[in-house]
């Protein structure tokens, strides 16, 4: 029973440490680890649960095994994050064909910061930018790590953002900034 207790802590220490990958690492192989983490502990709690054995000696291995659906079910990780980041005020989003980028800003005490995520066919990196609201429809945002800037403006009408420089435009997800 010891070894398989080791087996389930391992499990679960393997889905915690996908979860701060996923955090560091944005990619599509941060989030196949992420994935198969969770599976695997299902596979886990559902062939533990077919033993024959009394509740008392599984209760331990279920509850290890429980994390991540109960992380996934409440969102905790999701709270935890907004408490050390701030509220997401504004996702949006835009889908090319092979690329994406996506822009999430958050505020916490009053004080806007932004991830900025740009990928190709999956495979990119987040970095971190400042941001600024120019006037009422208009958000401006710089690297922090690299020259580059988007000036975005809300179209109220259209209910997206528009860059008109590069002409693009970014799909919606969350938007509590420009109301």
């Amino acid at each position: 029973m010891k070894s398989e207790l080791n087996k389930y802590i391992i499990l679960t220490l393997i889905y915690v440490l996908s979860v701060f990958l996923v955090e560091l690492h944005t990619n599509i192989i941060a989030r196949g680890v992420w994935l198969i983490s969770i599976l695997l502990c299902l596979i886990g709690l559902i062939r533990l649960l077919l033993k024959k054995r009394n509740l008392t000696q599984k209760l331990l291995p279920i509850l290890l095994l429980s994390i991540p659906i109960l992380d996934l079910t409440f969102g905790i990780t999701n709270k935890i994050r907004n408490e050390i980041k701030g509220e997401i005020v504004l996702d949006i989003i835009d889908d090319s064909f092979a690329t994406t980028k996506n822009l999430t800003v958050r505020e916490r005490n009053g004080k806007l910061t932004a991830e900025f995520y740009n990928s190709f066919a999956g495979f990119g990196d987040m970095e971190i930018a400042k941001t600024e609201l120019l006037n009422d429809s208009t958000l401006a945002f710089k690297l922090s790590e690299r020259n580059y800037s988007e000036n975005l403006t809300f179209d109220r009408q259209k209910q997206n953002f528009r860059n008109k420089e590069k002409n693009l435009n970014y799909r919606i997800l969350k938007n509590e900034l420009f109301k």
